[in-house]
């Protein structure tokens, strides 16, 4: 998921000073902002803390709340991001970061609502479009999800993490071909990206095209050794080719690596 931590941290004092009134408030949320450059998050919030007991903004209540969401403090990022947006209804990158939240405790309907928000206020958010094609995914909305990722693309065509998980989706949807040609163009875009290797695995696997699944997963795994889908493929793929051994060896492993649905093919293939 994609979040906007840095993007305010790059105003000037200057800037600063035309937005907040009065010289303590400035000093505590400059040094605010320089603990958080430092990643000393803890002093950073304790610096925006101060700043607001002496004025409520908007822009306040957004800093600190980025302090807490670095910290995983959740329940406290999301009362600043939600203080920040009852003061500023129309703060974008409040949305797309609450969203991401969200999205991370599982509360997809919440987090779709937050990515939707932030569309509406920037139809241009490439981030807001991809962030929710996620949260679509995990509630199964895949042909949403897919109208989400190619909206993201249409804004960004070289948008690769786009191009990767739209891959994921056709694949879902049973559009094989094109899943594979998204992955491939993840792949030129970032060729050590190992998830994208994995989802041109799949839908070779689902073709019946194991040789190329299997080389595909290998990659995936060269850069990544813990990836347990691509195990898992890659031992489906070796036991419908034949290698029932070694693919026994790989489905054991996927399930080590947390793979539930391992389990399944084991029995089937593994005795």
């Amino acid at each position: 998921m994609h979040k906007t931590l840095y993007l305010l941290f790059v105003l000037t004092f200057v800037s600063i000073s035309s937005v907040l009134f009065g010289q303590t408030v400035e000093d505590y949320t400059n040094e605010g902002i320089e603990q958080f450059k430092n990643s000393n998050y803890e002093e950073a919030a304790i610096a925006f803390g101060e700043a607001l007991k002496i004025e409520s903004s908007d822009k306040l209540y957004y800093y600190r709340a980025l302090c807490y969401d670095a910290l995983q403090k959740n329940d406290l990022a999301i009362q600043d991001y939600l203080k920040a947006i009852e003061l500023n209804p129309n703060y974008t990158e409040v949305y797309n970061n609450i969203g991401t939240l969200y999205y991370n405790l599982q509360k997809y309907n919440l987090a779709n609502n937050n990515f939707s928000k932030a569309i509406s206020l920037n139809p241009k958010d490439k981030d807001a479009y991809y962030n929710r094609g996620n949260s679509n995914i995990q509630l199964e909305k895949y042909e949403e999800a897919l109208d989400d990722f190619t909206k993201s693309l249409d804004i960004d065509p070289n948008y690769g993490e786009a191009y990767n998980r739209r891959a994921m989706v056709n694949d879902l949807l049973g559009k094989h071909n094109d899943a594979i040609q998204d992955a491939t163009t993840a792949i030129e875009l970032n060729p050590n990206n190992a998830d994208a290797y994995k989802n041109r695995g799949w839908p070779y696997y689902r073709l019946k095209k194991y040789d190329k699944a299997i080389e595909n997963f290998n990659t995936a795994l060269e850069i990544d050794l813990k990836m347990a889908s691509a195990y898992l493929g890659r031992g489906l793929a070796k036991c419908e080719s034949g290698k029932v051994d070694e693919g026994c060896k790989d489905l054991k492993k996927s399930k080590e690596l947390g793979r539930k649905d391992a389990d399944d093919f084991i029995k089937q293939f593994c005795k």
